[in-house]
């Protein structure tokens, strides 16, 4: 998902500093091109990764929703980009 956002967020000519900056440049970038849903599942799978890595806080469950999430995202990704 992250490279996805990346992906969207370059294509409008703008480069982020960090995972933060990234879900903020989705906001306001392109939130009627992929729909909030997808911003806050981008949000969502942040978050899981964070509480991961640094908290070692983590469920199949989170894993499972992620995955599904990140392959909504990366179908809408490829809508917009037309690729």
């Amino acid at each position: 998902m992250f490279h996805a956002a990346r992906a969207l967020v370059y294509s409008k000519v703008f480069r982020e500093k960090s995972h933060y900056a990234l879900l903020v440049a989705l906001r306001n970038l392109l939130v009627r091109e992929i729909g909030i849903e997808l911003i806050k599942a981008f949000e969502d799978a942040m978050n899981l990764r964070e509480e991961a890595d640094y908290d070692l806080t983590f469920s199949e469950a989170g894993a499972f929703e992620a995955v599904k999430a990140a392959e909504a995202f990366l179908k809408k990704t490829k809508e917009v980009l037309r690729i």
